[in-house]
């Protein structure tokens, strides 16, 4: 299972000051599409977020009873919370974040 074959959904925060109302493109690239826009008078912080929502589909299963099975015991005993430099961007650009 791997991130760059996934379709996600993402909201995302970018200061415009200034501005009232910012006309962004439908389409930012290959793949990429704004579906919905909204203004907040308040910055995004670190904090300020309640934490991640996933909605996980299967497509192109050929073994539906193998998938619930490993879907089952998944929900019995959870996944790895994987911690490291591939958490923090190519070449652990990112690793003093983690640490401050």
């Amino acid at each position: 299972l791997k991130d760059r074959h996934a379709v996600t959904t993402q909201w995302v925060s970018i200061q415009i000051p200034g501005k009232d109302n910012v006309a962004l493109p439908e389409e930012l690239g290959e793949g990429v599409r704004v579906l919905a826009t909204a203004r907040h008078n308040r910055k995004l912080k670190r904090g300020s977020l309640s934490g991640n929502n996933f909605v996980i589909r299967l497509r192109d299963v050929s073994d539906i009873e193998q998938a619930l099975e490993r879907a089952s015991k998944v929900a019995e005993s959870g996944v790895p919370n994987y911690f490291g430099s591939q958490r923090f961007g190519r070449g652990a650009s990112n690793i003093d974040n983690a640490l401050s």
